[in-house]
């Protein structure tokens, strides 16, 4: 069920963010840039639930399933946290306020408008 809703779901939200493209270069890049963050947390998760699905139905004799449903289920704690995270620099880059050349969007360079 796991394997199946987050296959879903990505497809899903793909679709709907490639429809909701304008034609505007700086709303169609941050929609780019959000359908490559749900296809890189989307397919992470699938990824783990798929392991963790194989490998309950083919290693009978061990538990090594669990492992990977561990991990599988810390990713989704993971994904939420980086989602939240990018939500920052998302909104700077769509209103042209960033000048951040990480692609974490964390920059190291203090701001020179800002007064301390």
């Amino acid at each position: 069920m796991a394997v199946s809703a987050d296959t879903l779901l990505t497809i899903a939200l793909i679709i709907v963010l490639r429809k909701s493209r304008t034609g505007i270069k700086r709303t169609d890049s941050m929609i780019s840039r959000m359908i490559l963050y749900s296809v890189n947390t989307g397919l992470l998760t699938g990824i783990f639930n798929l392991l963790t699905m194989v490998n309950s139905y083919t290693e009978t004799t061990n538990l090594i399933w669990v492992g990977f449903g561990i991990t599988g289920a810390k990713f989704y704690g993971t994904t939420l946290l980086a989602a939240l995270n990018s939500r920052q620099s998302l909104a700077e880059r769509g209103a042209g306020r960033s000048n951040d050349t990480s692609p974490f969007g964390i920059s190291g360079v203090p701001d020179p408008s800002v007064e301390l």
